[in-house]
């Protein structure tokens, strides 16, 4: 039995979330090869077995084969665990002019409209069914999304800009060379 500070259920979704992942990337073999520890550890890790209860891996072994696996289930059920989202960061995209802004608002009040009349639909009846919560559950991801492009975008405009002359404003027009 595991005497730590989270409970044993908690636990047990961790060594789950890393069997998930170690499968994703091919079973413990193939995990092997992405990660510094052998087969054998790897299974120790996915291990629900008492003797192994208190082997975890370590993180720079998630890192690895989340990387390579292109999804971060230990990261996501970690963050869950402590009240957080995990939302992927979008890929950069040049731009850091008005236009480029004003889509990236755009975009995201789209989504954001798209969540609010999700809502409403699956409110219709007066009751929300499971599948109604997972396509919720997918929009309102993909607000988020949004939502995170655009800070992405604010902060690249504020570390990238140049200045026009008042300290602390990013000049979003063409500059004159």
């Amino acid at each position: 039995m595991l005497s730590g500070y989270l409970a044993a259920n908690e636990y047990s979704a961790l060594i789950g979330a890393f069997r998930g992942l170690v499968r994703q990337c091919g079973g413990p073999n193939a995990a092997s090869n992405i990660a510094r520890v052998s087969q054998q550890q790897i299974s120790r890790y996915m291990s629900a077995s008492p003797e192994h209860a208190r082997q975890f891996p370590p993180l720079d072994v998630i890192a690895d084969l989340e990387a390579e696996c292109g999804q971060p289930r230990v990261t996501k059920l970690l963050a869950e665990m402590e009240g957080f989202v995990l939302v992927p960061l979008p890929k950069a995209r040049g731009g850091d002019d008005a236009v480029e802004l004003i889509a990236r608002v755009s975009g995201m009040l789209h989504e954001v409209a798209d969540v609010s009349g999700g809502v409403a639909e699956a409110l219709r009846d007066d009751c929300i069914t499971e599948a109604e919560c997972e396509h919720l559950h997918g929009q309102i991801r993909e607000a988020q999304e949004a939502l995170a492009s655009l800070d992405q975008q604010i902060d690249q405009m504020k570390t990238t800009a140049k200045t026009a002359g008042v300290p602390g404003k990013a000049h979003l027009g063409p500059t004159a060379d």
